[in-house]
């Protein structure tokens, strides 16, 4: 459930703006025959991990859906120099260019990762999870990454038989940054189908729907139940906010993984190309990306094959508008006479927002309360009036 805003940073296309190609798809390993387990720390489904560079430790999201990347201050720390600019595409399909560089080497635990192609960021929000960049598919493409959610582990190895894999397997695809697309199967009686789509651990949340895949290939289906049309916004990407938009909340009867069911599924509308799987589904089990055999592992924790994500949520979504939490997008057309998108967010089940900093803002786990009610206090984007009124889960 997404009380707050998305976050997604990348989910790229990338063109090189000089005469000179780029490709991600570089770097080699030190080691050989390599099996290590290194601990993760969770921030909002965010998986964070260590990185050593020139015997220094740094932090880093590990990001299945992005490429190597790291701030700028960390460049101008390495003395990096620029090998191009490219055009990135973020996961809202706002476009900006940026510098790459080649980072001449980084340990992951017991592994050495040399030459990798990186980006260079000058500003982004996901500062604020206290990082220096992000490690992203490139640095892992000859390799097999499991994530452990259990023990809050991540193993790396270029040896998978190693990992002692008990399912069955799907077919992965990588695109040119090696982020890897997943088959997703609608259970739809006879009119069942399968979408590829990516498997992205820096979103959180479940499953969104691209609007573009629901609109050319999903939106005949009978399944997909239409819960909710709004226009608004609520995504965060690595150029900022998604423009508002009409969107779309759906109830799913039955997806399926591999051979694992999740039924009753709420799932959002986004206007990247791709729909996407997020970092929730490591809360059901093992998930083991094998980009060097280009196969996906997924096994639950207690050999169920079924799960039932029921859930009632709040009736909007927000969204950070000039450093303020704001109404992003209004699920429920009832609540049309008491809020609009825009409006401030001054408190929210009795915590203050107003005096927040955008750090602070982006950390918030509010979207965990377990309540079904709770008393909202907002300000009127057009007339400054103070409101405050009870809403509900639905």
């Amino acid at each position: 459930m997404k009380l707050f805003f998305q976050i997604a940073f990348f989910l790229l296309s990338l063109s090189s703006l000089a005469q000179k190609p780029f490709s991600l798809s570089r770097g080699k390993t030190t080691e050989k025959g390599y099996l290590t387990t290194i601990p993760y720390e969770e921030i909002k489904e965010k998986i964070i991990i260590e990185g050593v560079i020139n015997g220094k430790t740094y932090k880093f999201i590990l990001d299945t859906g992005a490429p190597m990347t790291i701030f700028k201050k960390l460049s101008e720390e390495l003395n990096l120099a620029k090998v191009n600019d490219i055009e990135l595409t973020d996961a809202n399909n706002k476009k900006d260019s940026v510098a790459t560089v080649i980072l001449p080497q980084i340990k992951i635990g017991g592994v050495t990762f040399n030459n990798i192609p990186t980006l260079v960021s000058t500003d982004s929000l996901i500062v604020c999870f206290g990082i220096d960049g992000i490690i992203g598919s490139n640095v892992f493409r000859n390799s097999a990454v499991q994530f452990s959610s259990k023990n809050k582990t991540v193993t790396i190895t270029d040896s998978p038989r190693r990992l002692q894999l008990k399912s069955k397997p799907s077919k992965l695809l990588l695109n040119p940054q090696s982020s890897p697309y997943i088959w997703l199967e609608h259970k739809d009686g006879a009119n069942g189908g399968r979408e590829q789509l990516l498997f992205d651990t820096g979103m959180d949340g479940f499953y969104d729907i691209s609007m573009r895949i629901y609109k050319e290939h999903l939106e005949k289906m009978t399944h997909l139940n239409v819960m909710a049309q709004a226009s608004g916004t609520f995504s965060m990407g690595i150029f900022g906010a998604a423009e508002a938009s009409e969107n779309y909340k759906f109830m799913i009867p039955e997806l399926a993984i591999n051979t694992i069911r999740f039924k009753n599924v709420i799932a959002e509308t986004t206007y990247d190309n791709y729909s996407r799987i997020g970092a929730t589904l490591l809360k059901y089990g093992t998930v083991t990306v094998d980009y060097k055999r280009k196969k996906f592992y997924f096994e639950t924790f207690d050999d169920r094959n079924s799960f039932d994500l029921t859930e009632k949520q709040w009736p909007f979504n927000a969204i950070l508008n000039g450093g303020k939490l704001a109404i992003g997008i209004i699920w429920d057309s009832s609540l049309d006479n008491k809020i609009k998108p825009g409006d401030l967010i001054l408190k929210f089940d009795g915590i203050n927002f107003e005096k927040m900093t955008i750090c602070d803002l982006m950390q918030s786990g509010i979207s965990q309360i377990n309540k079904d009610k709770a008393v909202i206090t907002l300000k009127d984007i057009e007339t400054g009036e103070i409101k405050e009124f009870e809403i509900e889960k639905k």
